[in-house]
């Protein structure tokens, strides 16, 4: 209930006394009656209530008893233009100045003690009423009814009459003085429509491209509801409030419809089904999507389509990054001159296919990319797959890493020095190869897979081309993996590495035993002066300190090629950490370790581009950016058909968001 819905419950419809009886059907019947014609209850311009004494005097007037007169009418005339704003915060009319004095001992009234009366009880006859005009709300004898002329039915006819008798030119002028008149006391004025009032500004300047006149687009609104994860319901409710502060006129209108038409545009091109008992949504023509997303953009061909695969805050996901050749910083490195988000940042990403609660194996994958038949959609364009190194291996169709071959672009066997190499290159048809002769000379036997190279499926992308040609070597996986394996090698050897981690207010992560972020990796190695004061303050043995400079050259590593940059010493910056990174015998069954040092150079070598474009990153933040969506939309009960509906949903919404 608003103020002044408050406020005409405490107030007496006629006296405007204290209100403690409500208007009810059969008395409301009787101020129709006998004093105001056409009254509802609904009717802003009056209170809602009645005094004891009013309310007594019309229960009375419904028996037929007149014998005893009302108070008399309290002037209500202010009220008579009153308009109800739709979102005003107070009200300031008379009504709600007269509720702030009115206590339940009621206010002080001209109310008139009656003694007995002079004369014999007559319930027959009428009293002397005095009733309200409903549209000036003057109090009118009977006698006084069919003389009166109220003014303010007249007002809009006498309105009319003058727009007819005068010319356009000087009705215009008449307009203008009288503003002019208005807006001298004031930066704004309110006109009387008939019905909601209507707001003029006074603008400064003759320049029509004022800011404070300046509309904002959808366009705009679709950004920031995008930048900042607004439901629908909070982009309307930040539109109310820009349009409190800044007037009607101040961003396009329909933004809801907008928001609403927007978020089904890819409708007709996404199902739904059942895997595994599992809610699942797919893309049904990637083509067609391919070909919207760029229409929508308009950013012109795109250089390449990154691909990937990953399980993360209970939903499974088959993602897409549609990338262009302008997707890349200014000359000074610098992301955030950008206006827009970046076509390889996680606000571009569309989800292709998700599962909810899916497992993150090979048959799970397989339908996946059945479904969605995105491999035939990315044929014929520059597309790569980027993943964990877990998914990779699942995509190719190989066993995990702990097994004896678990390289995912050579066969090199767990364990082996990296100067034994190179090793034979993986290609898709190899895989597949070795697949077949295992399943059909073994039976499917997975003690002999490491006879086959650990090729337990065909490769879910068919062809001769190798491996590293079509897949990224994972550079924040490999990132994660070394700097965690270093820190453990520190761990053993200086007793206050923990005392280091805090200092410099890094901490690991719960999930999957204790990782760090990729934040906290960078910050590890540019944190390696505080590890080296620490060290020198204890006295702390060569090997302990050789692990400080490490953390040096794997820093420099990330400079000269995991980033956008591609520095020209990145080759050598590899291989000084390589060399280092194996005198000090920190690990021999790292195939992370053996990745960064076979197979990120060639990659390198073919892309001519950093390895940022092409990381996995975004994909992983892609869990907790479709998270905000997914939270909106979330059923409980996963088996029910509202949950697939509700998920079908979120992604719409998210892939809506992610297309412009």
């Amino acid at each position: 209930m608003n103020q002044h819905e408050k406020s005409r419950s405490k107030l007496c419809l006629i006296c405007w006394g204290y209100g403690k009886k409500p208007i009810t059907q059969n008395i409301a019947d009787t101020i129709r009656s006998y004093l105001i014609e056409g009254y509802v209850t609904s009717d802003v311009r009056f209170p809602s209530s009645l005094c004891t004494t009013c309310f007594t005097r019309l229960s009375e007037y419904q028996r037929g008893l007149f014998n005893r007169p009302l108070a008399p009418w309290y002037d209500c005339s202010g009220m008579a233009r009153f308009r109800l704003q739709r979102h005003a915060i107070s009200c300031e009319c008379p009504i709600c100045e007269k509720a702030e004095g009115v206590t339940k001992f009621g206010a002080k009234t001209s109310k008139r003690r009656v003694g007995r009366p002079k004369s014999s009880n007559n319930s027959s006859t009428k009293p002397s009423i005095l009733m309200l005009c409903n549209m000036c709300l003057i109090p009118l004898s009977f006698d006084q009814l069919k003389s009166h002329v109220c003014k303010e039915s007249n007002l809009v006819e006498a309105v009319v009459e003058l727009k007819k008798t005068i010319p356009i030119k000087n009705q215009k002028r008449l307009s203008y003085e009288i503003l002019k008149d208005e807006l001298a006391t004031g930066d704004a004025v309110k006109l009387n429509s008939g019905g909601r009032p209507i707001k003029i500004q006074k603008t400064i300047g003759n320049n029509v491209n004022d800011n404070s006149s300046a509309l904002i687009s959808h366009q705009d609104f679709d950004l920031i509801r995008i930048k900042n994860d607004l439901s629908v319901n909070k982009t309307i409710g930040l539109a109310h409030d820009l349009r409190s502060i800044l007037g009607k006129n101040c961003f396009e209108p329909n933004l809801k419809k907008h928001i609403q038409t927007q978020n089904k545009k890819c409708e007709d091109l996404f199902e739904t089904c059942r895997l595994n008992d599992k809610c699942m949504v797919y893309c049904s023509n990637v083509p067609e999507l391919l070909k919207r997303v760029n229409a929508e953009r308009g950013s012109g061909k795109p250089d390449l389509y990154r691909l990937g695969s990953d399980d993360g805050r209970t939903v499974l996901k088959l993602t897409l990054s549609i990338i262009a050749q302008s997707d890349s910083v200014s000359s000074s490195g610098d992301k955030k001159n950008n206006a827009q988000f970046r076509d390889s940042g996680v606000k571009r990403i569309l989800i292709l296919a998700a599962v909810l609660n899916g497992k993150e194996d090979y048959e799970t994958i397989k339908a996946m990319f059945e479904k969605t038949r995105v491999i035939e959609a990315l044929t014929d364009l520059p597309y790569c797959i980027s993943s964990d190194l877990k998914m990779i291996n699942i995509i190719i169709g190989i066993g995990a890493h702990s097994s004896t071959f678990p390289c995912a672009f050579c066969i090199w066997p767990i364990g082996e020095n990296e100067e034994l190499g190179p090793w034979l290159l993986r290609t898709f048809e190899s895989i597949q190869k070795n697949s077949l002769r295992w399943k059909s000379e073994t039976n499917s036997d997975p003690r002999e897979l490491k006879n086959y190279f650990n090729c337990r499926h065909d490769p879910l992308i068919l062809g001769t081309e190798n491996i590293i040609d079509r897949v990224v070597p994972s550079p924040l996986h490999l990132l994660l993996g070394i700097t965690q394996k270093i820190v453990q090698s520190i761990e053993g050897v200086y007793p206050r590495t923990t005392e280091w981690l805090n200092e410099i207010n890094v901490s690991k992560q719960p999930q999957r035993g204790g990782q760090f972020t990729g934040n906290n990796c960078r910050k590890i190695q540019k944190s390696v002066d505080v590890l080296q004061r620490m060290m020198d303050e204890d006295g702390a043995s060569d090997f302990a300190r050789e692990h400080v400079e490490l953390l040096q050259l794997q820093d420099k590593v990330i400079e000269s090629c995991f980033g956008d940059k591609l520095l020209p010493d990145y080759a050598e910056s590899i291989v000084e950490f390589r060399n280092k990174f194996q005198s000090m015998n920190i690990s021999s069954r790292m195939t992370k370790f053996h990745i960064l040092s076979s197979h990120v150079i060639p990659f390198i070598q073919k892309k001519g581009k950093g390895l940022s474009i092409f990381s996995e990153s975004t994909l992983e933040s892609s869990h907790h950016d479709f998270l905000h969506f997914w939270n909106r939309h979330r059923v409980t009960r996963q088996e029910s058909d509202l949950c697939q509906k509700q998920f079908l949903k979120s992604i719409l919404e998210y892939n809506a968001c992610h297309m412009a």
